[in-house]
């Protein structure tokens, strides 16, 4: 058994890109998998991803390179509604307040 991560090409169906990596063990979750390919993508691409992938982290280093990301908010995230910009019904822009740096992102990131 295995984890697998991959890029696919919404205009064709191709798998672009893809990582691999043991179903069990500390760095093996998806969002492990999606760090190793983010290197891969190029500004003006676009993202879309599982809420698994909607950390703060993730999305502020993809937004840094130019890439855009669409994907539903985490179920643990709760937003006020009455912040914002209202998009469309269920679609809102809303500002996060930058957490702590996790233990395992170097500083200079």
């Amino acid at each position: 058994m295995a984890r697998m991560v991959a890029i696919v090409s919404l205009s064709c169906g191709t798998v672009l890109e893809w990582a691999i990596g043991p179903c069990e063990g500390k760095q093996t979750g998806e969002t492990q998998l999606l760090w190793q390919l983010a290197q891969k993508l190029s500004r003006g691409d676009v993202v879309i991803a599982d809420r698994c992938y909607s950390g703060y982290f993730m999305i502020a280093w993809l937004m840094q390179q130019g890439v855009d990301v669409v994907m539903r908010q985490h179920a643990r995230r709760h937003t006020d509604f009455r912040r914002g910009v209202r998009l469309g019904a269920r679609d809102h822009r809303v500002s996060w307040v930058r957490p702590q740096r996790p233990v395992w992102m170097e500083e200079a990131t």
